[in-house]
């Protein structure tokens, strides 16, 4: 946007009419280039006579600014480039979920994006037996952490903040349960060979001086014809 743009345009004299200044403001400008063109032919009357060359010298001048700001705000280097962000990128894709203790049998679909420029992780969880929920996930820089917001259809709301550790992702937080309001659960998310990912879920009723097993999930990537269903 531009402000308060002041032009001072003298013409020449007219025969039998004095020399006049033409001064044309314009405050808060933010013309489209159509725009511009259109109200360039707007004129300026002075003494009956029609003042047109200025207002087109001005606007010319004009045009020319949104495009060079557009340049530089296209130069802008991208964020979230930094190796870090992309310590998560394991878990994007769509999965099928199985208990590990029942490798056979599907519990849930789960769907993880990838979004905002590879700035966050989003999760999409789908039980079979309903009861979804999903979370956003993203680095921050500031303390080197990842932090998980998580929500569901339950209400349930809780927020965990860990890192990479060199082989898998773990981060921890309150996530209140019936009769534990305090409860603290830690989850491992796990890179595995095949292409599957392993999430392992711990509770804590002491700060996290003990834990005990939550759950163990199994993400195998979803063939075509699931995925479509």
């Amino acid at each position: 946007m531009l402000r308060a743009f002041f032009v001072v345009c003298w013409l020449m004299p007219i025969p039998n009419i004095a020399r006049r200044r033409a001064v044309v403001t314009f405050s808060e400008f933010a013309f489209a280039e159509s725009d511009i063109r259109r109200v360039a032919f707007k004129t300026l009357r002075d003494g009956g006579r029609l003042r047109v060359v200025a207002t087109l010298a001005l606007f010319s001048m004009i045009a020319a600014v949104p495009r060079v700001a557009f340049s530089q705000a296209a130069a802008a280097p991208p964020a979230c480039t930094a190796s870090e962000y992309r310590q998560f990128d394991f878990w994007v894709g769509r999965w099928d979920v199985y208990s590990k203790k029942s490798p056979e049998k599907k519990v849930a679909q789960s769907l993880i994006e990838r979004l905002y420029s590879g700035c966050a992780v989003r999760e999409n969880w789908m039980p079979l037996s309903g009861g979804d929920g999903g979370s956003l996930n993203s680095y921050q820089p500031s303390d080197g952490l990842w932090h998980q917001t998580w929500t569901d259809s339950s209400g349930s709301w809780a927020e965990f903040r860990g890192k990479w550790n060199g082989t898998a992702l773990v981060i921890e937080g309150i996530w209140p349960q019936p009769g534990h309001p305090k409860q603290r659960t830690r989850m491992t998310y796990t890179p595995l060979g095949d292409g599957s990912v392993e999430q392992i879920g711990e509770s804590s009723d002491d700060e996290g001086k003990s834990w005990q097993p939550s759950f163990d999930l199994i993400y195998r990537p979803a063939s075509e014809k699931k995925a479509s269903q």
